[in-house]
């Protein structure tokens, strides 16, 4: 099972043709493309609970990222099997790697040996990053947090490194090694493979980004780049989780904003809350297309691991016994409805 944090539908395989994902399509023509498949709840801890419990959001009943709320639905269903602990429970061979559950949601019943989320040495891999680049990086006290990650990390990053520099490609290579190791047992296995690009911060090696000349016709046309008049503000304006960084900024974000334009100057906190983007007011064509540019290079350096990972089960002789299944959390704004962000269903 291969999970891929913030990939919208932007694919070969559904119809796209200006990105590069050679090997999630060839997977899509070998086996079912599912196009009428819907997130329903576009925010990654609600999203991948549902998706890994086979629950609905509201029957789950966690909303939020706060740990609480997570702790508090696992009490109250001791006995309910994910889908890796179904496996384990069945005689599989559970594996964990990655970003598969949210960050820190981990639930140790599921795999076999304990999983490698990575998450730490992820985290300090940006500093690390941004180090290649020469630009500086404050170590503050909550370096290793998602607010440190926010509040000094630039929102796009092109080292020119070796794809197995990121913590992508080291992830998939001890991947590829444990696949190899499986060939020689009669265990059948269960493995989730989790990329976090292309989540932000957008980070991929300079080779990929070279992949791509950018164009202004990947721009959202100019008629959806606001809200629908009279869209209901709870639809496409999200201020959790980022009110509380913006104001200790001393920015004025508004909680609920008077009108669409006064929405749309902080609409798509997420990305406005990394260097290099403006906290707030417009996003520049220039600044846009960089993003554009950035979303696509990841696509296509998280598509060239799951290659590798193709490409071994096939070497490995275990091609024919193994089922693939590939899925996002939610898909990510593009400047659609004057979003950079998910957290709408639009």
């Amino acid at each position: 099972m291969i999970a891929i944090d913030d990939l919208r539908p932007m694919l070969g395989c559904y119809g796209e043709n200006t990105v590069i994902s050679p090997n999630i399509d060839a997977l899509a023509e070998r086996g079912m493309l599912f196009e009428r498949a819907y997130c329903q709840y576009a925010k990654c801890g609600p999203s991948r609970l549902s998706i890994l419990t086979g629950l609905r959001p509201d029957s789950v009943g966690v909303f939020s990222h706060r740990d609480e709320d997570m702790l508090a639905f696992r009490k109250a269903n001791l006995d309910l099997f994910s889908l890796p602990r179904w496996f384990k429970e069945h005689g599989f061979h559970t594996r964990g790697f990655g970003k598969v559950y949210h960050d820190g949601w981990d639930d140790a019943r599921d795999w076999s040996v304990p999983s490698e989320p990575g998450r730490e040495g992820e985290m300090m891999e940006i500093v690390d990053e941004t180090a290649i680049q020469g630009m500086p990086f404050e170590k503050r006290g909550e370096v290793g947090t998602i607010i440190a990650e926010r509040l000094k990390c630039p929102a796009i990053q092109a080292p020119e490194v070796p794809d197995e520099t990121l913590f992508a490609g080291r992830m998939t290579s001890r991947v590829v090694d444990l696949i190899r190791e499986r060939k020689s047992e009669a265990e059948p296995f269960f493995f989730a493979v989790g990329y976090r690009r292309p989540h932000l911060p957008f980070v991929a090696p300079k080779a990929w980004f070279d992949r791509y000349e950018p164009t202004p016709d990947w721009l959202p046309p100019a008629e959806i780049r606001r809200p629908p008049t009279d869209s209901p503000l709870m639809a496409w304006f999200n201020s959790d989780g980022y009110l509380g960084t913006a104001r200790n900024q001393g920015l004025s974000m508004p909680v609920r904003p008077k009108s669409i334009e006064e929405g749309m100057d902080w609409a798509g906190y997420e990305l406005r809350s990394y260097q290099g983007i403006p906290n707030h007011g417009p996003i520049s064509d220039v600044d846009q297309l960089a993003v554009q540019h950035a979303y696509r290079a990841c696509i296509s350096y998280v598509d060239s691991q799951i290659g590798r990972l193709m490409t071994e089960l096939s070497e490995s002789g275990l091609e024919e016994n193994t089922i693939v299944v590939l899925w996002s959390d939610h898909g990510w704004h593009l400047g659609e409805q004057g979003a950079w962000s998910k957290m709408t269903n639009y």
